[in-house]
């Protein structure tokens, strides 16, 4: 199994994880896990989302805490899903351009040996040629994505 298996896997058996719906969505200050009890810090809780009794705690100091609650709120079992259903998406169109791009290339060989040429190093079909790299390069940007938001706590 791969890991966008096992990620995909626990996407579709979570709640939606809709934060918006929680009955208690509050800022307080409490006395800080991380300074052994010689601070205090802001502390979010998201309690009873998607009713169920379901809790989040986010707390800490600055930009910090409010990068790490805006990514909670977006890291969601549906953005999970959707990542990873564009990712087969470009998977499959990029084992469908290579293999067009391979035929494409075979046939235009194919046609200037036929002519008594050589075959033009230089001769690439252009359109499949950019949507073969356009794909690739989005598989990339998906890749690099996921592994991203696999290695997050």
């Amino acid at each position: 199994m791969t890991d966008i298996e096992q990620l995909k896997r626990l996407a579709e058996a979570a709640t939606p994880m809709d934060y918006s719906s929680a009955k208690v969505k509050e800022q307080v200050e409490i006395t800080c896990p991380y300074c052994c009890g010689e601070g205090n810090v802001d502390c979010l809780n998201i309690i009873n989302f998607d009713d169920l009794p379901l809790g989040v705690q986010v707390f800490g100091i600055g930009n910090e805490m409010v990068a790490a609650e805006n990514f909670i709120e977006a890291f969601t079992p549906t953005t999970i899903l959707s990542l990873i259903a564009r990712l087969e998406r470009a998977e499959k169109a990029l084992k469908l351009s290579e293999v067009t791009f391979e035929k494409i290339t075979k046939q235009a060989t194919v046609s200037q040996e036929s002519e008594n040429e050589k075959p033009d190093a230089e001769y690439v079909p252009t359109t499949a040629w950019l949507g073969f790299m356009h794909i690739k390069d989005a598989i990339a940007e998906c890749k690099v994505l996921i592994t991203a938001l696999e290695q997050k706590p």
